[in-house]
């Protein structure tokens, strides 16, 4: 069984766990975090990514929003993941504030963490409470 539980169902698993590590900026303010995943939601969340945004390596990011194609006031969109077994892969995208918490932040970050997420977008990191967002 696997030591942490998924980052998204909250679900124990056999085997070694994806490393997922989603960023979305707003001018200065970046929300980054590690996320842990199981297979299933590996495989949901890739092919999620592969939809959504573009693989950095093809230096194709829109800048319109991935589900409107709004390009005022954009958030910009940074996903890489390890998964066991497999090259290392980046995406790029970016989305539109409407978008941000409908789409991106529940699937970047799962249901339970969402809000906590959207919180550090609105008012900007506070110093000290957590070390892996900057």
């Amino acid at each position: 069984m696997s030591l942490f539980p998924c980052g998204h169902c909250g679900q124990r698993y056999p085997g070694r766990a994806a490393s997922f590590y989603p960023a979305i900026v707003r001018g200065t303010i970046a929300v980054r975090e590690k996320v842990r995943l199981c297979p299933a939601c590996t495989l949901r969340l890739t092919l999620w990514a592969d939809s959504s945004m573009a693989h950095s390596m093809d230096g194709q990011v829109s800048l319109t929003c991935s589900w409107c194609t709004e390009s005022r006031e954009l958030l910009f969109l940074f996903l890489t993941a390890f998964v066991p077994s497999e090259e290392r892969q980046d995406w790029a995208g970016a989305v539109c504030e409407q978008h941000v918490a409908q789409q991106v932040v529940p699937s970047f970050w799962g249901p339970q963490d969402a809000a906590q997420a959207i919180q550090k977008l609105e008012n900007g990191p506070v110093v000290g409470v957590d070390s892996q967002t900057s």
